[in-house]
């Protein structure tokens, strides 16, 4: 079977290519990534191909290209064939593998209706126009770890955050720098995401989240009472308490366990307050007044 000549879409209009690469911008773009075949171009020629400007785009065709800081990757549908241009030169991954040429030189096993010269291709045992393209060893695969000890968690309480990263470039922590192994402790009172941003070693940015929910915090239950609201001068009472889904509780400033007595004998008439810090933070007080009768 005839392979078919990359040669239409390898010389699109050049002032055309040349007007797409001059307006191209000179950092790789947020998010744009190469896939597939140009993937495989850009591994192992990466020094000329440069970083993605775009993602890969597609013409009505079917056929597709994507604009580089070194030039423009194509493919063409009808060939199956994937090369780089920089305006100049093309690197064609053929039935050879991958060769270059200068974009008015045609391989043997190219169509070539202009009659441009023709180069020597590895197909045919002849020396190459370059020395062959040395593959780069693939780069480590990132390893991107971000959980959450707890999720969802309740209101008033707090969990640990916790990722591990390895083969990157550098990682941020909603925003601030941090080391690839790390943790931290967040108490957010409601639905809060959290972000950790990671630069790869090729220049990609990814980004993993935690969709940290908060659960509304149990209805408090507070129970406060004594046995005796009424006591005689020199008698005493027991104050009761019985307290569930709560943070703390203190019982005239000296804290207290969720549930207890306490004997009091009281030489007049006394308030005694109960205040409870609820899950939430928040404070509420409870109080039981005991009257001392005097004697007559």
């Amino acid at each position: 079977m005839r392979i078919r000549s990359i040669l239409a879409w390898l010389l699109l209009p050049l002032a055309a290519a040349l007007l797409l690469f001059s307006a191209a911008p000179t950092a790789q773009a947020q998010g744009c990534q190469f896939v597939l075949g140009f993937l495989t171009i850009q591994q192992q020629i990466p020094q000329i191909v440069g970083q993605c400007v775009t993602n890969e785009m597609f013409d009505a065709q079917g056929n597709s290209n994507q604009i580089t800081t070194g030039g423009m990757m194509q493919w063409r549908k009808a060939d199956n064939f994937t090369a780089f241009t920089d305006g100049f030169r093309s690197w064609v991954n053929g039935p050879c593998g991958l060769e270059m040429r200068l974009n008015s030189q045609r391989f043997p096993w190219e169509a070539n209706p202009e009659g441009l010269p023709v180069v020597p291709s590895a197909c045919q045992g002849q020396v190459p126009i370059a020395p062959p393209i040395a593959i780069l060893p693939p780069q480590p695969v990132p390893v991107i770890e971000f959980t959450a000890d707890t999720n969802p968690i309740r209101v008033g309480d707090c969990t640990r955050l916790r990722w591990n990263v390895e083969n990157i470039d550098r990682v941020f922590f909603e925003g601030e720098g941090v080391t690839g192994q790390g943790r931290r402790e967040v108490c957010p009172t409601q639905n809060t995401t959290y972000t950790l941003e990671v630069w790869l070693l090729d220049g990609q940015v990814v980004q993993r989240r935690i969709n940290l929910r908060v659960n509304p915090a149990p209805e408090a239950r507070i129970e406060f009472w004594a046995d005796d609201l009424v006591v005689a001068q020199g008698q005493c009472t027991t104050l009761r308490w019985r307290m569930e889904n709560i943070n703390s509780a203190f019982l005239d400033g000296q804290g207290v366990a969720g549930q207890d007595t306490r004997r009091v004998c009281p030489q007049v008439d006394t308030v005694y307050t109960m205040q409870v810090v609820l899950r939430d933070g928040s404070t509420v007080y409870r109080q039981v007044p005991i009257h001392v009768a005097t004697p007559r």
